[in-house]
C-alpha cells in the first residue's frame, strides 16, 4: 500500500473516507489554562464531520474543548485547530492529547 500524503485513511460509503489522528497538545504563548494543537488533513469537497477527545495524564486538570476551527487551503490540506481550556479557573497540570476523527469527501485532484 502507498503512503498516503496525509496518513492512512479508511474508506467509508458514499466516497467518503475517515481520517483518525492523536497529537498531544501544546500550551500556547500566554495561555497556562488552555492547550492547542493542529492537524493537518487533505482537501475535501464537503464540510468534514470532526469528533474529538482530549486524552489527558493522570491527575492531570480537567479540561474542555472551547473552540474546533476548520481551515481550507492550507498548504493544499485542511487544518483544523483544536483549543481546550480548564473547566476550574486555574492553570492546567499535566499532559494532554487530542484524538479527532474525521468524515469526509477528498477533494480529487484534476486530471491534466
Amino acid at each position: 500500500m502507498a503512503e498516503e500524503p496525509f496518513g492512512p485513511s479508511e474508506p467509508v460509503t458514499f466516497g467518503k473516507r475517515s481520517y483518525s489522528r492523536v497529537l498531544e497538545m501544546i500550551i500556547p504563548e500566554g495561555g497556562p489554562h488552555v492547550r492547542i494543537v493542529s492537524f493537518h488533513l487533505p482537501r475535501f469537497s464537503d464540510t468534514p464531520n470532526v469528533s474529538t477527545q482530549i486524552i489527558a495524564s493522570a491527575g492531570a486538570t480537567p479540561m474542555t474543548v472551547y473552540a474546533l476551527k476548520i481551515v481550507d487551503d492550507v498548504n493544499g490540506g485542511t487544518q483544523i485547530t483544536v483549543q481546550t481550556q480548564t473547566i476550574s479557573p486555574g492553570p492546567a497540570a499535566g499532559r494532554y492529547w487530542c484524538n479527532i476523527v474525521v468524515t469526509a469527501t477528498p477533494l480529487q485532484a484534476v486530471a491534466k
